[in-house]
């Protein structure tokens, strides 16, 4: 996941997500994606769980931002 998450805040983006809020979250995912790996090495599993949590909500937050509301994607939980 973070190699993963490192590749795509490298890439370049379409324009209508190439500003500073997206650019924001993908370096925020990058982060998390990196201390993610870190913690599924050591950490208890309400930690891994929680951490799990966090970067569904920002791979998600992006994907709005990438395909938008109107785009047909349903929101789910």
């Amino acid at each position: 996941m973070a190699a993963a998450a490192e590749r795509w805040a490298s890439a370049s983006m379409p324009e209508k997500v190439d500003n500073e809020e997206t650019k924001a979250k993908l370096q925020q995912l990058q982060s998390a994606a990196s201390a993610f790996d870190d913690l599924v090495k050591g950490g208890d599993s309400q930690e891994i769980g929680n951490s799990l949590t966090e970067l569904h909500d920002l791979f998600h937050e992006l994907q709005e931002a990438w395909y938008g509301a109107a785009g047909g994607h349903e929101e789910h939980h």
